[in-house]
This record gives structure tokens, sequence and C-alpha cells, in this order.
């Protein structure tokens, strides 16, 4: 049998220089048969394949065996994109399925306090809303002018609020915000009464009815609206944050603010201003705003200390001075005459 390195061609120069790869050192290039061209044949050793080009098809051989023609073969391209397509079929997919979780007992506590939170803010608005008309009708005069910078204030109020404290619950826990907001709410409330008497002093100066309504109505309330109205986000995100049913959580903090002011609007109308007139009625939502604070604080001994001890006891004594007229006093008298009568 014939060599198969005689049919070889010459080797060609150093591509480094003119020596020839024997002179160079270096073993020699392994050339393969589609590079030397034409026919060639390569004694197989052991089960080695034996390649035999002719044409354009190419014939491959196992010792002992039938030869096989078929066109080229090319080897596959692996990329990235196969790979992690392998990697992720290679993944079981068979994981159970994840069922909803059942609401918990401090689930639904969360959820029954932040309604009922959403539920005195709300009736809260509509109160000192609706009694800062009447206590500003003395100043302003009673006109639709007043009614609408009331509104108009109240909203932007409660808009402020919304935007400031859905910022502040992404900072502080949601359960630490709620007291002190209805702390501010129920020194702003008083505040309101506090700067009623001293309306009739300020300059007007040059504005007309409208602007003067509303720098009227913006100095009184827009503070303790803008606190009412914090507490709208920052009871959604408490009651969010411990329940799986999102939707219906939301659903039900809504109609539970909807219902706070169909009462808040009821009670004024029909009860508060006839039994305790304007500035009774704002005493009364300042009030109830401290006790929702002490309720609201739970685990927080000082902040309850400092509401119940300090706040509160300021609110019983400015609720007596406000409170008192001649039909309120009459009625306390005949109340107390009363119960020592029982007594005896």
């Amino acid at each position: 049998m014939t060599d198969p390195e005689s049919d070889l061609p010459p080797l060609q120069p150093d591509v480094f220089g003119d020596r020839t790869e024997e002179e160079s050192g270096r073993p020699p290039r392994r050339r393969s048969p589609a590079y030397l061209g034409g026919e060639s044949t390569v004694k197989p050793i052991g089960n080695e394949p034996t390649f035999e080009p002719s044409g354009d098809e190419e014939t491959y051989s196992l010792a002992g065996s039938t030869p096989s023609t078929h066109a080229p073969i090319e080897p596959p391209r692996k990329t990235v994109a196969s790979h992690e397509s392998a990697m992720v079929e290679a993944q079981p997919t068979d994981e159970p399925e994840r069922r909803p979780r059942r609401r918990g007992k401090r689930s639904r506590l969360a959820g029954l306090a932040s309604q009922s939170i959403l539920f005195l803010a709300t009736g809260s608005l509509f109160v000192l809303g609706l009694s800062a008309n009447r206590l500003l009708a003395d100043d302003l005069g009673r006109s639709p002018t007043v009614w609408t910078a009331v509104a108009c204030v109240m909203l932007v109020g409660v808009a402020v609020g919304g935007l400031v404290g859905g910022r502040l619950v992404g900072v502080v826990a949601p359960r630490r915000v709620l007291p002190g907001l209805s702390l501010a709410a129920s020194v702003g409330c008083v505040l309101v009464l506090v700067l009623d008497e001293t309306v009739s002093g300020w300059d007007r100066g040059e504005l007309s009815a409208e602007a003067w309504s509303a720098f009227v109505a913006a100095s009184l309330l827009l503070l303790p609206a803008a606190l009412l109205g914090a507490h709208f986000p920052a009871a959604a995100a408490l009651a969010l944050r411990r329940t799986q049913d999102e939707e219906a959580t939301l659903g039900d903090l809504f109609a539970c603010s909807a219902l706070g002011g169909v009462a808040g609007a009821a009670s004024t109308g029909f009860l508060l201003i006839d039994h305790l007139g304007t500035r009774g009625s704002i005493w009364l939502v300042a009030g109830t705003l401290a006790v929702a604070a002490v309720v609201a604080a739970a685990g927080m001994r000082a902040f309850r200390t400092l509401v119940v001890v300090g706040w509160m006891q300021f609110l019983a004594v400015l609720g007596l001075v406000v409170c008192a007229t001649p039909d309120t006093l009459g009625t306390l008298g005949q109340g107390i005459g009363v119960v020592l009568s029982h007594r005896e």
C-alpha cells in the first residue's frame, strides 16, 4: 500500500520566515482531505472511519462495515439561549399550586381598625365642614361664596393630606403614624376655635369677597383637613399589609369611609348643632380624635400617658368653657340634681 503522505503537496514556507516546518522544529500541520483535494485513502486503525471524498458527496466507513454515503454533517451550534432553555426544561414543573391563605386574626383586627379609623376620619371631616359654615357666618355672612370657599378648602386639605400621608407611611410604620395623626388633627380642631375668635380683628384690605372668604377658610380649616385626609393612605396601608385579598379590602375601606361621611353629615344637621351648638360640635370632634389616638397607640405607653394626662385634661376644661351657655348649664345642673336626689 502506498504511503498516504506521498501524495501530499510540498510543505509551505513558514509564515514567520523562510524556514520550512521541518527546519523550524515545529510538528507538521495536519491537513484535512478537503484541503488536499482529489481522492485519498487513509489506512484505518481499529474502528477509525475511512474518509474517501469523491465529488460533492463524502463517504465514511468503519473497518469491517458497509460504507454509507450522505451529505456533509455540520456540527451543532450551541448558543447561550439553547443552554438556558435546556436548564429551564430541566427544572421540575410539577410544583403544587399556591392557594390564597385565609385571613388570620391579626389580619381581621387590622382590617377592622382601618375601617374604624376611616369611618371616624370621614365623619369628622363632615362635622368640621358643616360646623365651619355656621362658625364663619357671623364674620363672613351666609352666602354661597362662604359655602363654596369652605368646601374647596376642605377638599384641597384632603388632597394635600393624602399626598403627604402616602409618602409618610412609606418611611414610618402605619401603626405608629395613625396615633400621631389623630392627635395632631385633634389639636387642629382646637385651633379652629381659637383662630375664630380673632377673625373679626383681621384686616381685609382690598380683597374681594371671594378672596377674603377663601383666605379665612384656608387659615382655619386647611390644617385640620389635611391631617384628617392623611388618615386615608395610612389606614389603607395598615389594612393592605396584613391581607391577601386586596380588592375586597379596598372595597370595605371605601364603604366604611362613605358611611362615615353619612353619619357625620346626619349627626351634625339633626343632632349636634341643636344640642351642642357649632363650637360644641367642633369640640366633640377634637375629643373623639383624642380618644382614637389613645386607642390606636397600642404598645406606646409614653404616648398614651401624654395624651390622657396632658391633652385630654385640657380638652375637658376647654369643653366646659365652650359649651358654657345658660341652656347647657341649666341642663347640667338638672342632671346633677337628679343624680344627687337618687342617692338620697
